[in-house]
């Protein structure tokens, strides 16, 4: 096939004229094979290099477009010898691909509003016949394997077969550790990019249809908490790119920065030029359950925002959405906005309902202060069947035994702190709940009595103090009963 078809065809593929703009600003003297290549766990490199016959590519273009992709800099623009080819750039802009005769630039980075002040200098060779993004990334100001650097990806836009898509991941928040990313289609994994560090682009090829992505610490086995979750459409086929940007902690975003740098996934679909495609941060449901015997009434925030305001003690919201991944969820005494009771991080997985308990005791006491995090199931047992769950917060009582009236046990064991669910035939019960002796003789510690409706979910929550007199607080023991699926 002739050359000169094969370019037309690439540059065709990214969306690219051969007659580009860009693509007479070139010194059209020595060329050079990019070093960069885009496999799984590669580190992307900031300059490229591995020198061929400048005789043979005389005539060629690559393409080239540029990634805005750090979060405390501000809009730039980018020369390449000397001519400015991208300007005014916001964060996290994806530009189109342009065409630039093959050769070796110098490329400088300057603020847009200031073109004398340069970020940064260095040399980018530029193959024909290739397509390239250069990814601004890390932080301007940073002495560290952060700071600002562009990153050279080299573009792999050939087709990746029938009924495939391709998709590359490039990790460019700088303060998130390595992460593990994994693609689920529904409960099954597709994919993983395994263990990707700060600056590492990996890339799989998966089957068409509708993912989740899901964005982990990383761990050998790949059960980190989940930080960030999107919910990602790769029914149409072709290559794709995603940007995991900003900062993943409100913390770690400087002062004198404005506008969102949080962190978020940006994805555009490369083939045919950049196309901005939508990943949607995908949702959990979770409600809070105050169960803590001697704590005041309770607000609670998460994402720095107030959720819920004024739970009492036996209290259980209704189900609210939240984003997945580790969500920062304060809790605070309703009448003392200043004093968090509890701060911290709380993971939610896209699609799955969840139950905050607080438990445990505000102060001195034995059993401190925490939220437990109670994976909800909530899908339709049967039309003849009721799911029941028990939770044991009640502090000063021991692990406990559920008894049905026919003498059955259906709670075994149950220690503070847990949950567990059983599944009984829809009817009335009355059940008898006893310390876990084995013996379940004498008066029971209390008894419980439930209409439990066909294809319907509850929870029992257990909670107060089993001797309040010698507790903090007076507050006797309770059972809470809720239907969670209503």
């Amino acid at each position: 096939m002739p050359r000169d078809t094969t370019r037309r065809r690439l540059l065709g593929t990214l969306g690219v004229g051969v007659t580009a703009g860009l693509a007479g600003c070139g010194s059209g003297g020595e060329t050079a094979t990019p070093s960069t290549t885009d496999t799984p766990t590669d580190t992307a490199t900031d300059t490229a290099a591995g020198e061929t016959d400048a005789t043979t590519q005389t005539d060629a273009v690559g393409a080239v477009r540029v990634a805005h992709l750090s979060p405390n800099a501000p809009s730039v623009t980018v020369f390449l010898d000397g001519t400015a080819v991208f300007e005014d750039l916001s964060y996290g802009t994806v530009t189109d691909y342009g065409g630039v005769a093959a050769g070796e630039y110098t490329v400088r980075i300057t603020p847009a509003s200031d073109t004398e002040q340069t970020v940064f200098e260095g040399s980018v060779s530029v193959a024909g016949d290739t397509g390239y993004t250069v990814a601004a990334t890390g932080e301007l100001g940073a002495d560290d394997d952060r700071s600002f650097t562009p990153q050279v990806l080299t573009d792999d836009v050939t087709d990746p077969g029938d009924n495939n898509a391709r998709l590359r991941l490039l990790h460019a928040s700088p303060d998130a550790p390595a992460v593990d990313v994994r693609l689920l289609a529904g409960d099954q994994l597709v994919a993983t990019f395994d263990g990707v560090a700060f600056g590492q682009a990996s890339t799989a090829t998966v089957p068409l249809g509708e993912y989740t992505v899901e964005i982990r610490g990383d761990t050998p086995d790949n059960d980190g908490d989940v930080v960030a979750a999107y919910d990602l459409d790769l029914a149409n086929g072709g290559t794709y790119s995603a940007f995991a940007v900003g900062y993943l902690s409100p913390e770690s975003v400087p002062d004198d920065v404005s506008g969102e740098r949080g962190f978020d996934l940006r994805v555009t679909r490369d083939d045919g030029g950049t196309q901005q495609v939508e990943a949607v941060p995908a949702q959990a449901a979770f409600r809070v359950a105050h169960l803590s015997p001697n704590a005041p009434s309770v607000d609670v925030l998460t994402d720095e925002m107030l959720t819920l305001s004024d739970l009492a003690f036996g209290d259980v919201s209704e189900y609210r959405p939240a984003g997945s991944g580790g969500r920062p969820v304060e809790i605070r005494p309703a009448d003392d906005p200043q004093t968090n009771v509890f701060a911290g991080r709380i993971p939610f997985e896209s699609g799955v309902d969840y139950t905050v308990a607080a438990v445990g005791e505000v102060g001195d006491g034995d059993f401190p202060f925490e939220p437990v995090t109670l994976r909800d199931d909530n899908d339709p047992p049967g039309a003849e069947t009721a799911r029941v769950r028990l939770v044991h917060a009640v502090p000063d009582a021991p692990a406990v035994e559920v008894v049905a009236g026919d003498g059955s046990v259906v709670f075994d064991g149950l220690a503070y702190g847990n949950g567990a669910y059983t599944e009984l035939p829809a009817g009335e019960y009355s059940l008898s709940v006893y310390s876990d002796t084995g013996d379940n003789e004498g008066e029971p510690i209390t008894t419980v009595d439930i209409a439990a409706e066909g294809n319907a979910v509850y929870t029992l929550f257990a909670a107060g103090y089993l001797t309040a007199d010698d507790e903090p607080a007076d507050r006797t023991l309770r059972v809470v009963s809720v239907r969670d699926d209503a």
